[in-house]
């Protein structure tokens, strides 16, 4: 059985590139919800009330435990030509941070 990798996509709301999602296992949630503190994401409130995390470049995460969606919610002031790569590099970030616990493939 081969590892199934996630996926990034631009999020079904996404107006000019700035929201972007991933799925992830419950589990994967939960280990991340330790794992981005400890990788330079900081905890930040959210109007959804969902646990959000904020990357020091100022982009967001947002985590959903019930779908296992995460979505990547890049700063409004990366420019709009380069705001994919600015998802990739956030992405990348959160697979590596969950590493650690196992969680890197599923």
């Amino acid at each position: 059985m081969s590892a199934v990798l996630p996926v990034l996509t631009r999020d079904h709301a996404c107006v000019r590139g700035m929201n972007w999602r991933f799925d992830l296992p419950p589990a994967a949630i939960e280990a991340a919800l330790d794992a981005l503190p400890s990788a330079g994401f900081l905890p930040c409130p959210s109007p959804e009330a969902l646990p959000s995390f904020q990357s020091p470049e100022g982009h967001r995460v947002l985590l959903v435990r019930r779908t296992g969606r995460a979505q990547i919610r890049v700063s409004y002031t990366v420019p709009e030509g380069q705001r994919r790569l600015a998802a990739e590099a956030v992405f990348t970030a959160v697979v590596r941070a969950l590493r650690p616990a196992g969680l890197t493939a599923w």
